[in-house]
């Protein structure tokens, strides 16, 4: 009989959940193709050259850009469909004759809540292991795109290496993995501990050999205190510990969709190395915090929907929705107060969470 009823309970919520997941797709599919078409139609030529429709290339940017929309999407996706479920649960009638025999309203939602811990879980394994595994796909469609495959990236700005070299790129080609436009003002060589004066290169290009090493084409060297320049050897790796894949993360740092395609070590890694920049401290534990918004909202937003045994659709999505906007306007703005480190990052970040703890722990006392 527990079986049963744990199993219908699960089973509406996942009919409810795949509908509401079709239809906030459905809204992303349409505003992706108003939103890209004109760029599409502009790049035709280029696709048609390089084998792609401009249906095809659209589709192609979708499907890779689906597990970043469910990752960022899912929370209130959940939040909407478990709230859209139990409504229809107590307009059958089904909820009363539940209590009625023995049931807890917590309990009668248990199976929902046990399913969404799942999910999490599978949101962290999704963002540690498929998702940057995916970025360069979805990084390829946008290109593709918009007819620039070769991903010329202009004005790259400071790059910092592990030596303390600061990098000044005016320009990056991922996919051929070169750089062209190199400046370091303060160039120093590992292990030296001094500055041994200004680099320019023309450009450079990576290479495997040896481990790998970024191998330059007119690249001159201004010694500190000496008036002659000298050319710097095109055989040999320039002396640093950039590679194109760290690289590009580090030029995307400012970018909140670059930061949704790090993994969880990755990010650690990244807030670790760059203490003195809080955002990367804050883009860290937004990848722990978003997944566990998931819960939280279904914590708050449940027991609230069966306390007031609200019937009427709007009124419950109205509810769901209120709980979503207040969890964004938290997120947003903590974050932000972090990433000025006007607070603490990690802890800037982890107060809405406890925020929402306190306010699920407030509502469940109240349904008792």
């Amino acid at each position: 009989m527990i079986k049963t009823l744990d199993r219908y309970v699960l089973r509406t919520f996942l009919g409810t959940f795949g509908l509401v997941f079709l239809f906030v797709m459905g809204i992303f599919i349409v505003m992706s193709v108003f939103s890209k078409i004109e760029v599409l139609i502009e790049s035709k030529e280029v696709l048609h050259e390089r084998g792609w429709s401009v249906l095809s290339a659209l589709t192609y940017n979708f499907l890779v850009s689906v597990p970043f929309l469910f990752l960022r999407l899912v929370p209130f996706i959940c939040i909407l469909g478990a709230t859209i479920a139990l409504i229809r649960l107590m307009r059958g009638n089904e909820i009363t004759p539940m209590v009625a025999a023995g049931r807890s309203l917590a309990r009668i939602t248990l199976p929902i809540y046990v399913f969404v811990g799942l999910m999490v879980a599978g949101m962290l394994a999704l963002q540690e292991w498929a998702v940057p595994r995916l970025a360069e796909a979805w990084s390829y469609s946008e290109k593709l795109i918009k007819g620039n495959v070769e991903g010329l990236v202009d004005g790259l700005g400071a790059i910092q290496d592990g030596y303390g070299n600061i990098w000044s790129i005016e320009r990056y080609f991922p996919h051929r993995r070169r750089m062209e436009g190199i400046r370091v003002l303060r160039f120093q060589r590992p292990g030296e501990g001094r500055v041994a004066g200004s680099l320019k290169i023309e450009s450079a290009d990576w290479r495997d050999d040896g481990g790998g090493g970024w191998y330059p084409t007119g690249a001159v060297l201004k010694p500190v205190g000496y008036t002659n320049p000298r050319s710097l050897p095109e055989d040999e790796a320039l002396p640093t510990d950039l590679s194109p894949p760290r690289m590009e993360l580090e030029v995307a740092r400012e970018s909140r969709e670059a930061e949704r395609m790090l993994s969880l070590t990755e990010a650690a890694r990244i807030a670790r190395r760059y203490p003195d920049l809080p955002r990367r401290t804050v883009a860290f534990h937004s990848l722990l915090t978003n997944p566990l918004s998931t819960l939280l909202l279904l914590l708050v937003g449940l027991p609230v929907v069966l306390r007031f045994r609200e019937r009427s659709l709007f009124v419950g999505i109205g509810i769901a929705l209120g709980f979503c906007a207040l969890w964004f306007a938290l997120d947003t703005t903590f974050q932000e107060i972090g990433g000025r480190a006007q607070i603490a990052p990690d802890v800037a970040t982890w107060i809405p969470v406890v925020v929402f703890l306190g306010l699920a722990v407030a509502v469940h006392d109240a349904q008792r």
